[in-house]
Order: structure tokens, then sequence, then C-alpha cells
């Protein structure tokens, strides 16, 4: 029916996941259709929170989604593993389904962007309190206090279990915090390549997910004594914006010799001209017979080619070396 081919696209993605980890089976095809309605419902709930910016207010897929994230740990075995990155991989893909068919202020974020792999979703990079970061290339992954999510924040007991969901789709970072009560909280934002990015507002409510580009660096408070940072580390982007420094300043050097060049070319032109007049008039005599020449006397009021220049009679030697134009014989 209609709902089987909503989760084609989802649960190939979990079946690719599997995969990759050895454990392509019946069951974990099951599983993943079996998780499919919740995780296609709160796709749907996510996107039209993003596109309202109101909060994610269905309480009760939002504790499904939580039990099924606290189900199983990754780190229990290679099956484990798989289910796990299957799970993070289906719930990406429905969110990016969701994005594609939901309202149009969302095109930007289900749009491809230019990689070198096409259509690739960019890997996410996380740091928990500035530590070392790790990257994720799951499509999604959770973050919280429970060995279960892939980015734990230990030592904070008000970092929730499961604390907020990130997921990578090709137009940018949606971040989910469904379960907090204080919300998740933006400190620092670096080098934004997405002028309209969905971030929250110091008024903003709880549980209202958002938006980061991929290639800016985010720093968002969880918990009382806890920081989650997305994006490159702080190194990388400042060589980047070194980069693009020089760059930049390069390119407006290079402009203002490119117009200094032109000018000093136009002046060179113009002294060579005055420098031919002034040493022999008779040049521009020439120029002026062989343009007229070329073009009827009617039109331009020039005189037949076959006059000759010579200098009046009545001018004066000094009257004539001054003269560019003696008269014409005839005229």
């Amino acid at each position: 029916g209609s709902s089987n081919a909503g989760l084609k696209v989802p649960i190939r993605a979990a079946t690719l996941a599997c995969a990759a980890m050895g454990e392509v089976s019946d069951p974990c095809r099951a599983l993943a259709a079996e998780r499919g309605p919740m995780l296609r419902a709160v796709a749907g709930a996510l996107t039209e929170s993003l596109s309202s910016g109101a909060p994610f207010d269905d309480f009760g897929l939002a504790v499904s989604l939580r039990d099924v994230l606290l189900a199983e740990s990754p780190d229990a075995s290679e099956a484990a593993a798989a289910r796990r990155a299957a799970l993070c991989g289906q719930l990406a893909a429905e969110v990016h389904q969701s994005l594609v068919d939901g309202p149009q202020d969302m095109a930007a974020l289900a749009a491809a962007v230019s990689s070198k792999r096409s259509g690739a979703v960019p890997a996410v990079r996380a740091e928990i309190r500035g530590t070392a970061g790790r990257r994720v290339a799951s499509g999604s992954f959770a973050v919280g206090r429970a060995a279960e999510c892939e980015v734990q924040a230990v030592g904070d007991p008000t970092v929730l279990p499961v604390h907020c969901i990130v997921i990578s789709v090709p137009g940018g970072i949606v971040v989910a915090d469904l379960w907090s009560d204080a919300g998740t909280t933006v400190m620092q934002r670096h080098n934004s390549h997405l002028p309209d990015a969905r971030l929250p507002s110091p008024a903003c409510a709880p549980r209202t997910p958002f938006v980061v580009a991929h290639g800016e660096r985010v720093t968002m408070r969880i918990g009382a004594r806890t920081t989650l940072t997305l994006g490159p580390s702080a190194k990388k982007l400042e060589k980047k914006q070194k980069k693009e420094k020089r760059e930049k300043k390069e390119k407006k050097s290079r402009g203002k010799e490119g117009r200094k060049r032109r000018h000093g070319q136009s002046n060179s032109e113009e002294v060579l001209v005055e420098a031919e007049v002034a040493a022999s008039p008779s040049i521009v005599k020439k120029r002026y017979v062989e343009g007229c020449s070329s073009q009827t006397s009617t039109t331009l009021g020039c005189p037949s080619p076959s006059l000759a220049f010579s200098p009046s009679p009545a001018l004066s030697a000094s009257s004539r070396s001054h003269s560019p134009y003696p008269r014409l014989s005839g005229i």
C-alpha cells in the first residue's frame, strides 16, 4: 500500500546499514519495518515544528523515540551495532523524506548540496565540553548521559539519558531536544553559511527543533555544566577563515593592479597621439584625407580626395606652423 511505498527508502537505508556491519537478516528487515511508522510520525512532527517554529508537542512520540534509542547499546555486540546503525540511518532517511514532501520552506534543507560524492550527506563532528571531537557518519545520533548514546556526556546529572538527537540532512543539521524542560541553548556560532538558519531565539520555547549549517561551528548548552559543539574544530575553522581572508585580499589587490594598468595604457595612448601631432601635423592631414576618401563627401562634408593640401598664400609662415589643418586648395 501507500504506507509501504513511503517506507521503501528508509527500510533500504536500514538494510544497507546492517549490510555494512555484516548483518543482513530477515529480523533486521522486520525490525526496520516494525519501527518505520513510529519514525515516520516523528519525522513528520519534526518537519511541522521546523516549519512553524512551534514546539514538538507530541510527548507520546518523543517517549517512543527515546525508548527505541535506549533499547540496545551499540557496544553490546557487532549485531547490536548493526541494528543501531540501521536505526540511525532509517531515522535520517525518514526525516529527509518528510522534508522533501513537506512545506515549500523546507525545500532548502532537503535539497542536495555540492560535494565530492554526489548525494552524500556530510558526517557531523561533535565535541562534549570542548574535548577532542569525533565524526559521526550514521546520518543521525543521540546525545545524552546514557551509554546507549553515540555521543555521551557523563559527569553531569542534569543531562538527560537522551538529551537531544542530531540529524544530518543534505541542507543542514537538525538538532531536536524533545525531552528537557530547560531546552538547548545556543551559546556561540561561527562561520555561518546559512543566513536563514532556524536557530532558537532567547525566548524560544523548550522542545523546539532548530537547524545549523554544515561547515559552521555552533556551541550549545545541554544541562547545567555541559556544552555540545557541532562543526569543525576551532583550529580548522580559524585556518579556513585566514585562507578566505587572504584570498579576498589578493583578489582585491589584483583588481587594483588591473585598473592601474588599464589607466596607464590609456594615458600612454593619449600622450603618443599628442606627441605625433606636435611632431608632424602632416600625419594628421594624411589621416584626415584617408578618412574622407573612404566615405562620401556629402555625408561627411569632406573635400574630394583629388584635392591636394596646400597652404594658403594668405597665411604667414608662423601661422602655418601653428595650424594643424592648413586651408585646402579649391575651398
